[in-house]
This record gives C-alpha cells, sequence and structure tokens, in this order.
C-alpha cells in the first residue's frame, strides 16, 4: 500500500503548508481554534498542533479532511 505524505517543507506561494493552514484558521476565528477543528476532525489537538507546528507530516487525507473543513 501507497502512503501519501505532504512534507512540512510544501510551500504555498512561497508560505510552509502549515503556516497557511494556521493563518486561514486565525482569520476565521475562534471556531476554528485547535481544540475545535481538531474535535471536528476526530484527532487529538496535540496531533493537529504538531502537524500545524511542521514537526508532524500531513499525510493527503488528512489535508483533505483539513481542506474541506476550512
Amino acid at each position: 500500500m501507497i502512503k501519501l505524505v505532504i512534507l512540512t517543507n510544501a510551500v504555498v506561494d512561497k508560505i510552509p503548508l502549515w503556516l497557511r493552514i494556521r493563518e486561514i484558521m486565525k482569520e476565521r476565528g475562534s471556531s476554528y481554534s485547535l481544540t475545535a477543528v481538531s474535535a471536528r476532525l476526530g484527532i487529538s489537538r496535540e496531533t493537529l498542533r504538531l502537524m500545524l507546528s511542521g514537526e508532524r507530516e500531513i499525510h493527503t487525507f488528512e489535508l483533505k479532511t483539513i481542506a474541506e473543513d476550512l
């Protein structure tokens, strides 16, 4: 089985992908806090924090879920 992973150094418009996701969450307000988003995605707050700090890779299925939520 092939596992696709978005590298933590992936960039969008010269901004790391994880940083751009954090920016969008901040723009959307308190309903897009780490706690709120992780609850909607069904993952732990710590896992989301690691993904959005560049300390953990974001798998493609996770990126799809995050994008749908945003």
